[in-house]
């Protein structure tokens, strides 16, 4: 299960193992009702139903059958602002949930939107009437058009001038002219191509471990490692593979390539090194020996 929006973020495609506990915590927010003695909920309790905010609905079914004056039920509509936020922050995290030790978990107000709300001007100033509901219809999918929120925000923020119809005090101008910068857009390459090494890496490796022994796996992963610079995990995978095969090409012309690197690139051989690089020079002259054949 991806947090929606961070899915570009993920380091390992096949997702990442938690403890039961843990585990149980993340489906008690993304499913109604969640039993304490399973760890996957009932399929008809997956997704947000109207219990996970109102309460049991058993309850107030039977109070309203029997035409009782109590319904059973809360009505969310008569609560309080930090009485509503609180109960949004069960999810999506108020103050009391996030961790007092982490300050990188307390600037992310755009994550934990009850928290963010709370610590705005908006609500601090304003008589902390503001809740998530001021703006968020609660039954209905967050939208994802900046124009729909723009509208919201001048409900309140009235712009200085009547034909101004983009909320004043919002960011999004300035955000999106600095991601057309050429600078930003480097930056976000960079990133991908972050991303898409990482995730090549936990690839590589969990074949890896699974078939330790496969020549082609170990010669992928040692190249993978040059690349990055780890030159001595390169020199030893590509090792392992020649004492299996002495003739393996591809793993040859690895070692002649480490070999003729500058001696810089190759400090991570330091322990050894004149050894190690004797060796591969050896297998480096073999391999030329090879190709000329």
């Amino acid at each position: 299960m991806v947090t929606p929006g961070q899915r570009a973020q993920m380091t390992d495609p096949l997702g990442r193992t938690h403890e039961r506990d843990i585990a149980q915590t993340c489906f008690g927010c993304h499913a109604t009702m969640v039993s304490a003695s399973r760890l996957v909920p009932n399929e008809r309790f997956l997704g947000v139903g109207c219990e996970a905010c109102h309460g049991a609905g058993k309850p107030h079914v039977e109070a309203v059958r029997a035409g009782r004056r109590d319904r059973r039920i809360a009505r969310l509509g008569e609560w309080s602002a930090p009485r509503l936020n609180a109960l949004c922050g069960r999810c999506h995290r108020t103050e009391r949930e996030l961790d007092p030790f982490d300050a990188r978990q307390r600037e992310q107000t755009q994550r934990f939107q009850p928290y963010g709300l709370m610590k705005s001007a908006c609500f601090q100033k304003g008589g902390k009437r503001l809740s998530c509901l001021t703006c968020h219809d609660p039954h209905e999918n967050a939208r994802r058009d900046t124009a729909f929120y723009e509208k919201v925000c001048v409900r309140c923020h009235r712009p200085a001038d009547p034909k101004q119809k983009v909320c004043p005090v919002s960011y999004l101008a300035q955000i999106y002219a600095a991601l057309r910068d050429p600078r930003a857009v480097a930056a976000q390459q960079t990133f991908q191509r972050m991303h898409q090494a990482a995730a090549r890496r936990q690839k590589l490796y969990r074949a890896y471990l699974t078939n330790p022994d496969d020549p082609r796996v170990r010669v992928d992963l040692a190249e993978m490692e040059l690349a990055d610079g780890n030159t001595e995990e390169a020199f030893d995978l590509a090792r392992e593979v020649l004492r299996q095969d002495p003739d393996d090409p591809r793993a040859l012309d690895l070692l002649h390539r480490i070999v003729t690197l500058p001696v810089g690139q190759t400090s991570g051989l330091s322990k050894g090194r004149d050894k190690t690089v004797e060796q591969a020079s050896g297998l480096s002259k073999k391999r030329d020996k090879t190709v000329e054949e």
